[in-house]
C-alpha cells in the first residue's frame, strides 16, 4: 500500500520560506523524502550554532542568537536522519573546521557537555635548558583547544528526556540555552566561560507524548526546546534531481559561506521600527496570552515570545543583515506556531503507556456540548477560562472554541479587570434579559 501523508497533521506556513532559508527549501524539498520542517529546523539550528556567542539578540529583553528543535517523527517515515543528511550536503562546506570540530552525538551528563566545551589553558612545559618539550615556545597562542561552539545532534533524544531528571544534565542544558557559564562541582569539576551549545534531539512522537503526559516534564527544560512534528511529505524511491541542482546546492553553499562572518562578528541583533511594531501589536497580544493552554502545552508556549526574537535573528543574518524585518518575524511566528501546533498534535493524538486512551471527540459533539453548557449558565454565561479547562478539558485550542463560539451563535463579552486583561465571558445572545 502506497503511502498516504496524515492528514490533520500539523502544516508548516508558506511564511517560514523565507530568505535563503526559503531558497534551500525550494531547492531541496521536492528531490527528498525529507519533511520541509525538519530540514528548516536543522538548517536554522546548525546556522545559529556556527554563529557563536560574538552576536546578541536585543529587543524587549537581550539573549543568545541560538534556536533548539526536537524533531518528533515515526521511525522510518519520520525521515529525520535525512533531514539531517540534507542539511549536511550544504552545511558541511559553509565551515569545514566546525564541521569537523564542533559536533557531538553525545548528550548523557552535564558533566559531559560542560567537558566537551570546557575552558582549556595552554601551558608550557620547559626542560632544565628553557626549551619547550617540542621545542616551541607556545607562550602567547590563542587558547585554540578550547572550543566553545558545539551542535549536539542527539537521535535517541527520549533516553536524554529520561536521564535529564535528577541529574546534573537538565541544569547544564538549562544554563546552556540561556547562554550562562557553566560549573558543575564535583571532584572533577570542569568549567566553560562563555559557552554556545545548541541542541537537536530525534524522537517519535509515542515517546515524545509519553514524556509530555507526564511529571517528567516540569522543571523548565523541555520549554527550551521547540518540538517540531515531521513526516515524509511524498515517497520518492528514486530521485531524479535536474541537472542543474548540485551548482543551485554549491551557491547556495557559497552564499552561507559569505554569510557567516558577518553573522559572526561581535555586536547585537536589533530590530527596524515596522518589525517592533508588528511584534508589539500582533505577536505579544497572542503569544503572551497562554489562558487557553494546559498546564502541559505551557511547557512548550511559555518561551515563544523569546524564541520568536532568536528565530527572526537567525534569518535577518543568513540574510547578511543586522537588523530583524517584519517579514523575519512572520518567519520566525511561521516556526513557532507549527512548533505549538506540532505539541498540541501530539498531546491530542499520541496514547501511551502512562496513560489511558483517551477517546477523540468530533467537533459536533463538542458544539452540542458547548450549548448544553451555555444553556445551563443561563444569561451570566461562562468564563472562557473555564470553557477550556471544564467544558473542553482542555483538549481544545483557542481558535477551535473560537470556531465552536461561533458555530453555536454565542457570543463574548469583555469585562476591564484592573492591572490584567480583559475578563471574557462566553453567552447565549438568546438568554440576555432585553435590558442589556
Amino acid at each position: 500500500m502506497a503511502f498516504k501523508p496524515t492528514k490533520d497533521r500539523p502544516v508548516l506556513s508558506r511564511k517560514a520560506w523565507h530568505g535563503i532559508a526559503g531558497d534551500i527549501l525550494d531547492l531541496v524539498s521536492p528531490h527528498t523524502e525529507a519533511d520541509p520542517a525538519g530540514i528548516l529546523s536543522t538548517t536554522l539550528a546548525t546556522f545559529s550554532c556556527m554563529v557563536g556567542t560574538g552576536r546578541k539578540v536585543t529587543g524587549p529583553i537581550t539573549q543568545p542568537v541560538n534556536v533548539w528543535f526536537i524533531l518528533m517523527g515515526e521511525t522510518g517515515i519520520g525521515r529525520k536522519g535525512t533531514a539531517d543528511n540534507v542539511v549536511a550536503s550544504f552545511m558541511a562546506d559553509v565551515d569545514e573546521w566546525f564541521w569537523s570540530n564542533c559536533r557531538t552525538p553525545s548528550l548523557s551528563t552535564g558533566e559531559g557537555l560542560t567537558y566537551s566545551v570546557r575552558d582549556v589553558k595552554i601551558i608550557d612545559h620547559i626542560d632544565g635548558m628553557g626549551v619547550g618539550d617540542n621545542h616551541e615556545m607556545e607562550e602567547g597562542l590563542p587558547n585554540v583547544e578550547s572550543i566553545k561552539n558545539m551542535l549536539v545532534t542527539s537521535t535517541e533524544f527520549a533516553a536524554v528526556m529520561s536521564k535529564s531528571q535528577g541529574g546534573t544534565l537538565g541544569p547544564v542544558l538549562r544554563d546552556a540555552w540561556d547562554g550562562k557559564d557553566l560549573a558543575i562541582h564535583t571532584k572533577d569539576a570542569y568549567h566553560s566561560t562563555n559557552p554556545h551549545i545548541t541542541v537537536l534531539g530525534h524522537v517519535t512522537p509515542t515517546e515524545f507524548g509519553a514524556k509530555l503526559k507526564s511529571h517528567d516534564m516540569a522543571g523548565g527544560t523541555y520549554n527550551r526546546f521547540l518540538p517540531m512534528f515531521v513526516e515524509m511529505p511524498h515517497e520518492l524511491p528514486w530521485p531524479e534531481r535536474p541537472s542543474d541542482y548540485e551548482d543551485r546546492l554549491s551557491e547556495i553553499t557559497d552564499r552561507l559561506r559569505m554569510a557567516l562572518p558577518f553573522a559572526q562578528e561581535e555586536g547585537v541583533v536589533t530590530f527596524t521600527e515596522d518589525a517592533k511594531q508588528f511584534y508589539i501589536s500582533e505577536i505579544y497580544p497572542e503569544y503572551n496570552d497562554t489562558q487557553g493552554d494546559s498546564e502541559t502545552m505551557k511547557q512548550f508556549t511559555t518561551r515563544r515570545l523569546p524564541y520568536v526574537m532568536r528565530i527572526a535573528a537567525v534569518y535577518a543574518l543568513m540574510n547578511e543583515r543586522e537588523h530583524v524585518y517584519k517579514e523575519d518575524l512572520e518567519a520566525a511566528k511561521a516556526v513557532v506556531d507549527y512548533s505549538i501546533e506540532s505539541a498540541r498534535y501530539i498531546e491530542k493524538n499520541i496514547t501511551t503507556v502512562s496513560g489511558p486512551s483517551r477517546a477523540k471527540v468530533t467537533l459536533e459533539e463538542d458544539a452540542d456540548l458547548l450549548k448544553r453548557a451555555l444553556e445551563q449558565a443561563g444569561e451570566e454565561g461562562l468564563t472562557r477560562t473555564h470553557l477550556t479547562q471544564k467544558v473542553f478539558s482542555y483538549r481544545r485550542h483557542r481558535h477551535e472554541v473560537n470556531a465552536l463560539i461561533t458555530k453555536v451563535g454565542a457570543k463574548v463579552r469583555k469585562t476591564p479587570v484592573p492591572s490584567g486583561r480583559p475578563r471574557e465571558v462566553v453567552y447565549l445572545p438568546e438568554l440576555v434579559s432585553q435590558g442589556e
